[in-house]
Parts: structure tokens; C-alpha cells; sequence
């Protein structure tokens, strides 16, 4: 199954996919979505990893997990899972990452890394998504908890259009992101 828009992360500029393998998410469902995707956008690579919340539970989506933004990553490093491997699959070469790879791709792209506690994850602050309006201005979008809850706010400053919108009834009946 690969589910909806939280299933791959994208970082259109360094050309990766990050996917967080879960029952929302797995490298064999990718496989046809990349065959097409590869015609049109080719060259992507994709970087695939395993995430628990803190009871051990998996993480169902990758953007719960990890946001890239032009220039910062946000990620609960804490939820990466250190000793589990991608399925495999023949067609769709991913690499699977860790936590310190997740750090060091960050850097290599130049990105700030903001590391999110599993609290802030749980309030949805990885689940927010960076757009451009007509005149090209930047622009993230996120919900009102997760503007609330971020610890450690100052990243923010680098974005001019911070829009965010209380939709505490998806969020508590499992959903996060205003798509």
C-alpha cells in the first residue's frame, strides 16, 4: 500500500523520496508509482527507514516522521530505528538510512537539521509542507497545534509566510496535514 500524501516526503532540489515503511507505505507499492514517476522526474533516489513512536508503535506516515523545507529538515531522530532493514524489492533501489545519515544528508544539502522530540511529533510539527504562492514567495503551512507545540520555534525566522489553521477534528481522528 502506498497511502495518499503522507506515504514519501519529497526533496524535489537534491532529488530524493524518503519513505518511512509502514503499513501505509512499503517499497513494493512503490515500485509501480516510481516506474511512472522515473519517466517524467527521473533520476530520484529514494531513502527509506523505519520509525516507532514511544510506545513501539510504527509510525504510519513518513510526513509525521520528517519535513524537508529549503532549508531545514525536520525530523524526530528519536523514532529512526537503528537496526531494521527495507524490504526488498528487485525494481525500486532505496537505501535504507538511520538516524545519523539522516543528519549527515541534511548537512550535505546544506539544510539546517531541527530535531523534533516525540512529543513535538505527536503534535504534528514534522507534518508541515512548504509551498510557493503565485508571486513565488515561499510559504509552510502547518496546523495551529503544530505551530503551538514546536519547542524550539526560531527556525521559523528563515520563512517570511507561516499559514497555519486549527484542524483539531482531523488531527484527533488521525490525520495531520492540510493537503
Amino acid at each position: 500500500m502506498l497511502e495518499g500524501t503522507g506515504s514519501l516526503v519529497f526533496d524535489n532540489k537534491n532529488k530524493t523520496i524518503f519513505l518511512s515503511q509502514s503499513s501505509r507505505g512499503s517499497l513494493s507499492a512503490l515500485d509501480p508509482f516510481m516506474k511512472t514517476f522515473d519517466k517524467v522526474q527521473p533520476g530520484f533516489r529514494v531513502l527509506c527507514f523505519s520509525a516507532l513512536d514511544q510506545s513501539g508503535n510504527q509510525v504510519y506516515h513518513t510526513n509525521v516522521v520528517l519535513s524537508v523545507l529549503d532549508h531545514h529538515l525536520l525530523c524526530c531522530l528519536d523514532s529512526i530505528q537503528e537496526h531494521t532493514s527495507c524490504e526488498k524489492e528487485k525494481s525500486v533501489e532505496a537505501k535504507q538510512i538511520h538516524r545519523d545519515e539522516i543528519a549527515e544528508w541534511a548537512s550535505e544539502c546544506g539544510k539546517a537539521l531541527v530535531n523534533l522530540s516525540h512529543e513535538e511529533m505527536n503534535n504534528f510539527c514534522g507534518n508541515i509542507i512548504q509551498l510557493r504562492n503565485k508571486k513565488g514567495e515561499s510559504v509552510v503551512v502547518m496546523s495551529e497545534r503544530a505551530r503551538r507545540s514546536y519547542k524550539n520555534p526560531t527556525w521559523m525566522e528563515s520563512y517570511s509566510h507561516i499559514v497555519s489553521a486549527d484542524i483539531t477534528t482531523i488531527e484527533n481522528i488521525g490525520g495531520g496535514l492540510i493537503d
